[in-house]
Protein backbone atom coordinates (compact mmCIF):
# COMPACT_ATOMS: atom_id res chain seq x y z
CA UNK A 1 0.00 0.00 0.00
CA UNK A 2 2.64 2.33 0.85
CA UNK A 3 4.52 2.01 -2.77
CA UNK A 4 0.97 2.67 -4.33
CA UNK A 5 0.70 6.01 -1.90
CA UNK A 6 4.47 7.12 -3.58
CA UNK A 7 3.68 6.66 -6.78
CA UNK A 8 0.39 8.31 -7.24
CA UNK A 9 2.54 10.87 -5.15
CA UNK A 10 4.98 11.12 -7.82
CA UNK A 11 2.27 11.09 -10.17
CA UNK A 12 0.69 14.27 -8.61
CA UNK A 13 4.06 15.70 -8.38
CA UNK A 14 5.42 15.42 -11.72
CA UNK A 15 2.01 16.86 -12.91
CA UNK A 16 1.82 19.65 -10.99
CA UNK A 17 5.92 20.61 -12.05
CA UNK A 18 4.32 19.86 -15.78
CA UNK A 19 1.36 22.98 -14.86
CA UNK A 20 3.69 25.27 -12.94
CA UNK A 21 5.82 24.90 -15.66
CA UNK A 22 3.66 25.92 -18.08
CA UNK A 23 2.32 28.61 -16.30
CA UNK A 24 5.38 30.34 -15.94
CA UNK A 25 6.78 30.12 -19.48
CA UNK A 26 3.51 31.82 -20.69
CA UNK A 27 0.42 30.74 -22.44
CA UNK A 28 -2.10 32.72 -24.93
CA UNK A 29 -3.09 35.60 -23.79
CA UNK A 30 -6.28 35.21 -21.56
CA UNK A 31 -9.75 37.06 -22.88
CA UNK A 32 -9.06 40.01 -20.64
CA UNK A 33 -5.74 40.92 -22.45
CA UNK A 34 -7.38 40.61 -25.69
CA UNK A 35 -10.17 42.77 -24.84
CA UNK A 36 -7.43 45.58 -23.17
CA UNK A 37 -5.05 45.14 -26.35
CA UNK A 38 -8.14 45.73 -28.83
CA UNK A 39 -8.82 48.69 -26.24
CA UNK A 40 -5.16 49.93 -27.13
CA UNK A 41 -5.05 49.41 -30.79
CA UNK A 42 -8.31 51.50 -30.81
CA UNK A 43 -7.23 54.12 -29.45
CA UNK A 44 -4.00 54.44 -31.17
CA UNK A 45 -5.76 54.31 -34.52
CA UNK A 46 -7.95 57.74 -33.38
CA UNK A 47 -5.03 59.72 -31.38
CA UNK A 48 -2.07 58.72 -31.45
CA UNK A 49 -1.27 57.29 -35.44
CA UNK A 50 -2.53 61.21 -35.99
CA UNK A 51 0.91 62.20 -34.30
CA UNK A 52 2.80 59.51 -35.43
CA UNK A 53 1.88 60.92 -38.56
CA UNK A 54 3.19 64.44 -37.90
CA UNK A 55 6.67 63.34 -36.71
CA UNK A 56 7.90 60.70 -38.76
CA UNK A 57 9.17 57.68 -37.44
CA UNK A 58 12.68 58.63 -37.61
CA UNK A 59 14.55 55.44 -37.31
CA UNK A 60 12.32 53.79 -40.09
CA UNK A 61 13.26 56.69 -42.55
CA UNK A 62 16.95 56.72 -42.09
CA UNK A 63 17.67 53.39 -40.50
CA UNK A 64 20.11 53.39 -37.70
CA UNK A 65 23.62 52.32 -40.22
CA UNK A 66 23.02 48.38 -39.15
CA UNK A 67 21.89 45.94 -41.17
CA UNK A 68 19.37 46.04 -43.74
CA UNK A 69 18.16 49.86 -44.30
CA UNK A 70 14.98 51.05 -46.05
CA UNK A 71 17.43 52.98 -48.31
CA UNK A 72 19.31 50.30 -49.32
CA UNK A 73 22.91 52.50 -48.87
CA UNK A 74 23.47 51.35 -44.72
CA UNK A 75 25.87 49.12 -44.58
CA UNK A 76 25.07 45.48 -42.94
CA UNK A 77 27.23 43.39 -40.68
CA UNK A 78 28.03 39.98 -40.15
CA UNK A 79 28.02 39.26 -36.77
CA UNK A 80 30.37 36.02 -35.63
CA UNK A 81 29.05 33.88 -33.87
CA UNK A 82 31.51 33.47 -31.21
CA UNK A 83 34.23 36.06 -29.93
CA UNK A 84 37.96 35.65 -30.78
CA UNK A 85 40.40 34.56 -27.41
CA UNK A 86 44.13 36.21 -28.55
CA UNK A 87 46.88 34.97 -26.02
CA UNK A 88 49.57 37.53 -24.73
CA UNK A 89 53.04 36.23 -24.23
CA UNK A 90 56.28 38.06 -22.88
CA UNK A 91 59.65 36.70 -22.21
CA UNK A 92 58.26 34.34 -19.35
CA UNK A 93 55.31 33.09 -21.52
CA UNK A 94 51.53 33.57 -21.84
CA UNK A 95 50.63 36.79 -19.54
CA UNK A 96 47.02 37.14 -20.51
CA UNK A 97 44.47 36.43 -22.71
CA UNK A 98 42.41 39.23 -24.79
CA UNK A 99 38.94 38.67 -25.52
CA UNK A 100 37.31 40.31 -28.49
CA UNK A 101 33.65 40.73 -29.94
CA UNK A 102 34.33 41.93 -33.20
CA UNK A 103 31.57 42.23 -36.61
CA UNK A 104 32.44 43.15 -40.01
CA UNK A 105 30.86 45.85 -42.32
CA UNK A 106 29.39 44.38 -45.38
CA UNK A 107 26.90 45.69 -48.11
CA UNK A 108 23.44 44.65 -47.06
CA UNK A 109 23.19 42.48 -50.01
CA UNK A 110 25.62 40.50 -49.01
CA UNK A 111 24.83 40.13 -45.43
CA UNK A 112 22.94 37.07 -45.45
CA UNK A 113 25.57 34.77 -47.56
CA UNK A 114 28.90 36.20 -45.54
CA UNK A 115 28.27 33.68 -43.32
CA UNK A 116 29.06 30.95 -45.30
CA UNK A 117 32.73 32.77 -45.54
CA UNK A 118 32.71 32.54 -41.88
CA UNK A 119 35.07 29.70 -41.13
CA UNK A 120 37.70 30.94 -43.77
CA UNK A 121 37.24 34.23 -42.61
CA UNK A 122 37.87 33.58 -38.29
CA UNK A 123 40.84 31.83 -38.89
CA UNK A 124 42.25 34.85 -41.35
CA UNK A 125 40.79 36.68 -38.42
CA UNK A 126 42.80 34.61 -35.90
CA UNK A 127 45.92 34.50 -37.66
CA UNK A 128 45.80 38.29 -38.28
CA UNK A 129 45.06 38.37 -34.11
CA UNK A 130 48.16 36.26 -33.62
CA UNK A 131 50.55 38.54 -35.54
CA UNK A 132 48.96 41.36 -33.63
CA UNK A 133 49.67 39.84 -30.33
CA UNK A 134 53.42 38.80 -30.97
CA UNK A 135 53.91 42.57 -32.08
CA UNK A 136 52.65 43.79 -28.55
CA UNK A 137 49.27 45.16 -29.48
CA UNK A 138 47.75 43.75 -27.13
CA UNK A 139 50.25 45.23 -24.18
CA UNK A 140 49.36 47.80 -22.11
CA UNK A 141 48.59 50.48 -24.61
CA UNK A 142 45.55 48.18 -25.90
CA UNK A 143 42.85 50.82 -25.91
CA UNK A 144 45.06 53.49 -27.08
CA UNK A 145 42.96 54.75 -30.27
CA UNK A 146 46.51 54.84 -32.84
CA UNK A 147 46.67 51.17 -31.52
CA UNK A 148 42.60 50.00 -31.94
CA UNK A 149 43.09 51.73 -35.17
CA UNK A 150 45.85 49.75 -35.90
CA UNK A 151 44.08 46.51 -34.93
CA UNK A 152 40.98 47.54 -37.44
CA UNK A 153 43.46 47.83 -39.97
CA UNK A 154 44.88 44.58 -39.84
CA UNK A 155 41.95 42.73 -39.53
CA UNK A 156 40.03 44.22 -42.30
CA UNK A 157 43.19 43.50 -44.48
CA UNK A 158 42.49 40.03 -43.17
CA UNK A 159 38.80 40.22 -44.11
CA UNK A 160 39.25 41.95 -47.44
CA UNK A 161 41.61 38.49 -48.47
CA UNK A 162 38.71 36.38 -47.90
CA UNK A 163 35.57 38.49 -49.14
CA UNK A 164 37.24 40.87 -50.68
CA UNK A 165 35.71 44.32 -51.22
CA UNK A 166 33.02 42.98 -49.34
CA UNK A 167 34.55 43.70 -46.70
CA UNK A 168 33.93 47.46 -45.63
CA UNK A 169 35.39 47.94 -41.85
CA UNK A 170 35.76 46.44 -38.83
CA UNK A 171 33.74 47.21 -35.64
CA UNK A 172 35.33 46.27 -32.13
CA UNK A 173 32.17 45.80 -29.94
CA UNK A 174 34.03 44.53 -26.98
CA UNK A 175 37.11 44.01 -25.47
CA UNK A 176 38.51 42.29 -22.21
CA UNK A 177 41.74 41.68 -21.04
CA UNK A 178 42.62 38.93 -18.16
CA UNK A 179 45.58 38.50 -16.80
CA UNK A 180 46.85 35.51 -16.23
Amino acid sequence: MGKIIAIVLQAIFVAGGVVGGLMLRGGPAPAASDEYASAEHDSEKDGDKKEKDKKGDKKADKGDGYGDGADGDAPGTMKFGRQFIVPVANQKGQSALVILDINIKVPPAFANSSYTYEPILRDAMLRALFSLSNTGAFNANLLEENNLDRIREELLAAAKTVIGDNAEGILILNVARQRL
